[in-house]
């Protein structure tokens, strides 16, 4: 019984190190602009809420740039820190949800994203 005690034991050090390898710590989220998608024109107050697998609660309004950011620092262990979708929300307008491969060929750069609001007729 102690023999196999120890050799878990010694197999400790090398579980934690394959854990903190499988592991990682990044951004979940996006950050960007969203516009009305008939004139253009920046949108202020447009709710943006992060859905992830393990966090919720986090979302962002757009300011009068129609800027915003709906991203957190998180913890991963076996990857999966990049899976998440973002809902937009406001009044007068179809509510839009995407996912972390959306992206439109007008970025800013290939971290900023432009999000076009169609608006309700």
């Amino acid at each position: 019984m102690k023999s196999a005690l120890r050799r878990c034991l010694k197999l400790l050090p090398q579980l934690i190190i394959a854990l903190f390898l499988c592991s990682c710590e990044g951004f979940v989220g996006d950050y960007g602009y969203v516009v009305d998608a008939d004139s253009g024109n920046k949108l202020n107050g447009v709710k943006a809420e992060l859905i992830t697998p393990n966090i919720s609660g986090i979302s962002a309004t757009t300011d009068s740039l129609g800027f915003f950011n709906a991203s957190i620092l998180v913890g991963c262990v076996f990857g999966g820190c990049d899976e998440h979708e973002l809902i937009f929300r406001k009044s007068g307008y179809k509510t839009l949800k995407i996912d972390q491969r959306y992206r439109l060929n007008d970025t800013i750069d290939s971290d900023t994203i432009f999000v076009k609001l169609k608006s309700i007729k």
